[in-house]
């Protein structure tokens, strides 16, 4: 039994040393393609460079707006079942609904400014279609309930980072 154990390994051994060869070039076929030296090539790459740190600002950004909106909804949801005299009520909603806004159009603002970076065209379109959709989310005059606000909103953060992983 330990004879054949060992020709068994001992085959398998010099199978794998025959297939891997000594030599480490890579077969004519299989040659890596020579560097580009247009000047496509840099921009291309530049412009990977440049989505990567854009992606990564815009998931940052996106993930916190999104948690800043479904948290002060909550926050004025139990203001609102507070007991307190209305008039505290309204001041507190109106300065947390001030805040809100104030995160909001820097998250728009971000998105934008992200959207003129180099950046791979995929990218630039979601970032733009983010910033839109938080502009017109964040318009006063907008009746967009808040639930669907709130679901709109992650949804960017998701389709930004959906777009980043492609």
């Amino acid at each position: 039994m330990r004879r054949v154990l060992v020709t068994i390994v001992l085959g398998v051994v010099a199978v794998a040393a025959g297939a891997c060869g000594s030599d480490s070039s890579p077969p004519p076929d299989r040659a890596a393609p020579p560097p580009s030296s247009s000047p496509g090539a840099a921009v291309d790459g530049s412009a990977h460079t440049a989505t990567l740190a854009v992606c990564a600002e815009a998931v940052k950004v996106s993930k916190a707006g999104a948690t800043a909106f479904s948290g002060t909804l909550d926050e004025l949801w139990l203001l609102a079942q507070a007991d307190l005299d209305r008039a505290t009520i309204e001041a507190r909603s109106a300065q947390r609904e001030k805040a809100l806004r104030t995160v909001l159009d820097n998250w728009s603002k971000t998105l934008s400014a992200l959207a003129t970076q180099d950046v791979i065209p995929q990218v630039k379109a979601v970032l733009e279609d983010g910033a839109r959709t938080v502009d017109r989310l964040n318009d006063p005059a907008d009746l967009t309930s808040d639930g669907e606000a709130t679901v709109t909103l992650r949804r960017i953060s998701r389709k930004i980072e959906a777009a980043c992983t492609n």
